[in-house]
């Protein structure tokens, strides 16, 4: 006799692939942190650190034209600014967090009742910051770094603000070549950018 496999009834895969899933997530001790290996998730590259920023305007506006003179002379330029910078991981796998501090700086103390105690490992990074770097980064905090400096009114903060967008939109493209000197012919050939300067100068003459 010939079986029409036809009109056999189908297994109901999907029941069946659906009841071992649910068995999966139920079964104690199949959770994400159980299938990490333990190797740190988090991401290989630094994130953007401000350990360089300026604490006042007139110390941000004096280390802009200590830069741009630098720049437009023909003595050598500066060498990078260096730090060093501690990083402190708490955890591990995908529940690995990092908090960065200026090493030799006091560290942020967290509650220990807020957490439950876990891996911590520490690390020390060298960092350099080249000066067409220094300079970008400094003029596009400008404005933060004029709203929290006392005593500024808020006619210098809009130039402060003005200035320094205008700065960083200039001097952001120079970054994107490799090469000092390519870098110090775009600085020095942009009239925009050393009018802008100018300007900064004018209302903060009193920059040391």
């Amino acid at each position: 006799m010939s079986i029409n496999r036809m009109n056999l009834p189908r297994p109901k895969v999907a029941v069946i692939l659906l009841v071992v899933v649910i068995t999966g997530w139920l079964s104690p001790g199949c959770n994400k942190s159980d299938s990490v290996t333990g190797e740190s998730n988090l991401p290989s590259e630094l994130p953007k650190f401000d350990f360089h920023k300026p604490e006042t305007l007139d110390i941000a506006v004096s280390r802009l034209r200590e830069i741009n003179e630098a720049v437009v002379s023909d003595v050598p330029l500066p060498k990078p600014r260096k730090y060093e910078v501690l990083e402190i991981i708490h955890g591990s796998g995908a529940s690995a967090h990092s908090h960065y501090y200026l090493a030799g700086a006091q560290r942020e103390e967290h509650d220990e009742h807020e957490h439950e105690p876990m891996k911590e490992e520490e690390k020390i990074h060298q960092i350099e910051v080249d000066i067409f770097t220094e300079f970008y980064d400094i003029a596009r905090w400008l404005p933060k770094i004029a709203a929290a400096t006392d005593g500024v009114d808020e006619e210098s903060f809009n130039t402060a603000a003005a200035v320094g967008k205008g700065l960083a939109d200039l001097s952001g493209p120079i970054l994107k070549s490799k090469q000092n000197d390519e870098r110090r012919r775009s600085f020095r050939s942009n009239s925009e950018l050393s009018a802008l300067m100018k300007r900064l100068e004018s209302v903060f003459d009193g920059a040391q």
